[in-house]
C-alpha cells in the first residue's frame, strides 16, 4: 500500500459510531463489527484470540489488539453504570438477570460466524487492511483510544488471568480465584521463603475522588503491587559489581551451558563486520584490514567496540543459561502432568518424583548463572557509559582504567569514584596556584 493512499484512507476515515445495542459503548471507526465488543462477549474476544480465522472482522487485527478486546470484553460486566445488577447486591441476593444470556451467548450460541451481509458489507467498503505495521498501529490507538496503554501489564497477560476473569464473570466465585495470578503466587512463596512482602502504595489514606459518589465501588485505578527482591537473586547479580571492568571470575558451570551450532545462532560471538563493509567505510585502512580482522581506526572507538563485544557475550551467556532453564521446565511440566496421572490412578512412581526434585535444583543453579551474566551485562554497561563521561576530559589512560573499574553504586554512575575525582580536582588546582606563585 503506498504512502498516498494511506494518508488519503487517513484522511476519510470513519468516524466512531454509538453501538447499536444502546450500551453507552463506542465502536471505533476502523472496527466493522456490528456491535461493540462489550456486547458481543467474551466467548467472542476468546474464540477470535485463539484462531483469528474464526471471525472475518477480527482477522485482520493484531494480537495486541485482540488482546485487549478481551480484557475490555471481561471487564466491562463489572462497570457499575453498565451492569444491571449493582455490585454490592451481588453477593447478597442473586439476581434472575443473571441467567439471562448476553448478546455474545446468543450469537455464539446461534454462530461463530456473522452472517453474509456483513461479510458483503465489508468487501463494499474495500477494506484492504492486510496487516500493515501503521494501520496495526491506528487501529490499537483508536480501538483503545479510552483505555491507557499500560505496556507492564501487557507483558504477562496469561491464560489464567483470562480464565480467571471469565470464571468470576460467570458467576463462580467459589473456585479458585487469583491462584494462577503471578502476584499470589509469588506471595505465598515470600511467605514460605520469609521475605517480606512489600506493601502496596497508596493504599493507607487513599482520598476518595468526589466524582465517583458516596454508593458505587470507585473506578481509581488500584496501584500497583511491587514483587519482593530475592536476596540471593541480588547478591548474585552484583557479584562483578566491585570491579566491573576488569572482573575475570566465570560464571558457575558455564561450559556446561554450550549448545549445539552456538555460533551459527548467534548465542556465542557478536557477528564481525564484514572485510567489504570495512574497506568502503574506511578505505585508507585497506592495506591493515587485508591482513588482519576489521578494526575501527580510533582508540576509543576499538574500546567501545570491545565493550560491546563484552556485553554481547555475557548476554548470549544468560540466553544459553535459560535455554537450559527453559529446556528443563518443559521437561519438568510434563513428568508432573505423569505423575498426576499416576496419582490419580494410585500407584505414584518414585523414579518420577525423584527427577522432578534433580530438575528443580538444576533449574536453580542454570538460574544461577544467568543471573550472574545478566548482572556482568549491567556491570559492562555502566563502564561503557562511563568511558564516554571521561573522554570529555584530559585524564591519562591510567587514571581512566581506574575509575572505569569503580564499584557500581545504583546512586549515580561513578558512585564512589565522585569523591576520588573531588580530590584530584583539588590537587590540581593547588598545583596549579603553586606554579603561579
Amino acid at each position: 500500500m503506498s504512502v498516498s493512499k494511506v494518508a488519503a484512507e487517513k484522511g476519510k476515515e470513519a468516524p466512531s459510531r454509538s453501538c447499536p445495542a444502546a450500551c453507552g459503548f463506542m465502536i471505533s471507526g476502523r472496527d466493522s463489527h456490528p456491535m461493540c465488543i462489550a456486547c458481543m462477549g467474551v466467548k467472542h474476544a476468546q474464540a477470535a484470540l485463539a484462531d483469528t480465522e474464526s471471525c472475518s472482522h477480527c482477522r485482520v487485527m493484531p494480537a495486541r489488539v485482540l488482546e485487549r478486546r478481551l480484557r475490555v470484553a471481561a471487564s466491562s460486566k463489572d462497570d457499575p453504570v453498565l451492569s444491571a445488577v449493582p455490585s454490592s447486591a451481588k453477593g447478597a441476593h442473586p439476581s434472575p438477570l443473571r441467567d439471562t444470556p448476553s448478546w455474545g451467548d446468543i450469537m455464539d450460541s446461534e454462530s461463530p460466524e456473522f452472517t453474509p451481509l456483513f461479510d458483503q458489507q465489508l468487501l463494499a467498503e474495500g477494506d484492504e487492511v492486510e496487516g500493515d505495521e501503521e494501520e496495526d498501529e491506528e487501529m490499537l490507538a483508536r480501538l483503545l483510544r479510552e483505555e491507557p496503554d499500560d505496556e507492564e501489564d501487557d507483558a504477562i497477560l496469561s491464560a489464567a488471568q483470562a480464565s480467571r476473569q471469565v470464571s468470576a464473570l460467570s458467576g463462580d466465585m467459589a473456585s479458585t480465584v487469583g491462584d494462577c495470578d503471578l502476584v499470589e503466587v509469588c506471595k505465598r512463596a515470600a511467605a514460605k521463603l520469609d521475605i517480606p512482602w512489600p506493601v502496596t502504595p497508596g493504599d493507607p489514606g487513599v482520598k476518595r475522588d468526589i466524582y465517583d459518589g458516596k454508593r458505587l465501588p470507585s473506578r481509581l485505578p488500584p496501584a500497583k503491587q511491587l514483587l519482593p527482591a530475592l536476596p540471593a537473586c541480588i547478591a548474585e547479580m552484583k557479584r562483578s559489581w566491585d570491579k566491573p571492568f576488569s572482573h575475570r571470575v566465570p560464571v558457575k558451570g558455564y561450559s556446561s551451558l554450550d549448545v549445539s551450532e552456538m555460533e551459527g545462532l548467534g548465542l556465542s560471538n557478536p557477528p564481525t563486520v564484514e572485510q567489504s563493509v570495512a574497506h568502503h567505510l574506511h578505505p585508507n585502512r585497506r592495506t591493515t584490514l587485508s591482513s588482519a580482522s576489521p578494526s575501527l581506526p580510533g582508540k576509543m572507538e576499538r574500546f567501545t567496540a570491545s565493550m560491546y563485544q563484552k556485553i554481547y557475550k555475557s548476554s548470549a551467556l544468560a540466553v544459553r543459561a535459560l535455554n537450559v532453564t527453559s529446556l528443563l521446565t518443559a521437561y519438568q511440566a510434563e513428568l508432573l502432568e505423569e505423575l498426576g496421572t499416576q496419582l490419580d490412578a494410585g500407584n505414584p512412581n518414585p523414579t518420577v518424583w525423584e527427577e522432578i526434585c534433580n530438575i528443580t535444583d538444576l533449574n536453580l543453579r542454570t538460574s544461577r548463572g544467568a543471573v550472574q551474566s545478566c548482572g556482568r551485562t549491567m556491570a559492562l554497561s555502566v563502564a561503557d557509559e562511563r568511558s564516554l563521561w571521561l573522554n570529555l576530559s584530559s585524564i591519562g589512560d591510567r587514571e581512566k582504567l581506574d575509575f572505569l573499574d569503580a564499584p557500581v553504586d545504583s546512586s549515580g554512575l561513578f558512585g564512589p569514584a565522585v569523591a576520588t575525582m573531588r580530590q584530584r580536582c583539588d590537587l590540581q588546582k593547588k598545583e596549579g596556584e603553586a606554579f603561579d606563585i
